[in-house]
């Protein structure tokens, strides 16, 4: 098995197991008509009190490598081959992974919501002028970021967390995408553990 191989095989089962979770806890609930697009929407009975209402589902993407190229011209910047293959994984509206948050990664609104994230967040003075290419949200405080400062083969970043409070630090979180999606669902586990102990 390949590098390349192997990191999609974790990416697809750590993204497959994160968003069953989210649909276990009856998390992807609608609640606002066009929160989520038609071809994602799902009509859900719940048993238990007899309700009836809409939930989004997880939906195969269509995203073509030449759109991911026009992302990568707009931004500048290469993405990680890992990430890459994440973007084209799987459509959804939400998904939580410990403290990371991806949204709105669906088929009309991904492109502008991954480019805005980069572009239209914080000053660019503290992220992508210093080559910090912000991916997701970080609980509520902060942005996970790929430092295209420091490239490997495959153009796979490290990840480094910057603070809304501390905007000329980053702490790095792991060596690629990959390694932060095993580190974040592992610390998903033992955070749920702990929960159901109590």
């Amino acid at each position: 098995m390949t590098l390349q191989s192997a990191n999609q095989e974790i990416i697809s089962l750590v993204v497959d197991k994160h968003l069953a979770l989210w649909a276990d806890d009856v998390l992807n609930r609608i609640y606002t008509k066009g929160e989520a697009e038609p071809e994602m929407i799902r009509s859900f009975h719940d048993t238990a009190t007899g309700e009836e209402y809409d939930i989004w589902i997880p939906i195969p993407t269509q995203i073509k490598e030449q759109e991911i190229d026009e992302v990568e011209e707009v931004l500048k910047h290469a993405l990680p081959e890992s990430y890459r293959f994440f973007l084209q994984y799987k459509f959804f509206f939400d998904l939580y992974i410990d403290q990371l948050n991806v949204r709105n990664h669906t088929p009309s609104r991904w492109k502008k919501e991954l480019v805005d994230r980069v572009l239209d967040g914080y000053p660019e003075e503290f992220l992508i002028d210093k080559g910090y290419l912000a991916f997701a949200d970080y609980s509520d405080w902060g942005h996970l970021c790929f430092d295209t400062n420091r490239s490997k083969p495959g153009n796979e970043y490290p990840v480094v967390l910057w603070d809304h409070d501390s905007p000329q630090d980053v702490t790095l979180m792991a060596d690629s995408f990959t390694e932060m999606l095993q580190l974040l669902s592992a610390a998903d586990d033992k955070n749920r553990q702990q929960n159901e102990q109590e």
